[in-house]
């Protein structure tokens, strides 16, 4: 229901939660744009590994493709499973474990 592509994000509005959908192509936005750094995106990218690629079914769906899509995936999927409007200030899955990774790793953050 929804892609970024060449910069633009294009989400229907017809479909199931347009709002998450756009969250998750935000993620994908934002990291082709650079809003994280390399710690950041490390981080995420540990939590994508150890949790959220089995959590959100991401071989299954993108098996395809290369790992570092796969890793994105996961992290984009974690980011549209927000409870609030997303904007990476509440980023979080049910335990709010996105936002305790970022910061329990020490990284200087300005989502959280």
């Amino acid at each position: 229901n929804g892609m970024y592509f060449e910069k633009m994000i294009q989400v229907a509005l017809s479909g199931d939660h347009p709002e998450r959908t756009l969250n998750h192509e935000a993620l994908h936005a934002m990291k082709d744009l650079g809003f994280f750094t390399e710690k950041e995106w490390a981080t995420l990218s540990a939590a994508a590994k150890s949790k959220w690629m089995k959590k959100y079914d991401i071989a299954e769906g993108y098996g395809k493709e290369s790992k570092e899509i796969q890793i994105e995936e996961a992290i984009a999927h974690a980011e549209h499973m927000t409870r609030g409007t997303g904007h990476f200030g509440k980023i979080y899955d049910e335990d709010k474990s996105l936002l305790h990774t970022v910061n329990s790793e020490g990284t200087q953050s300005t989502y959280a």
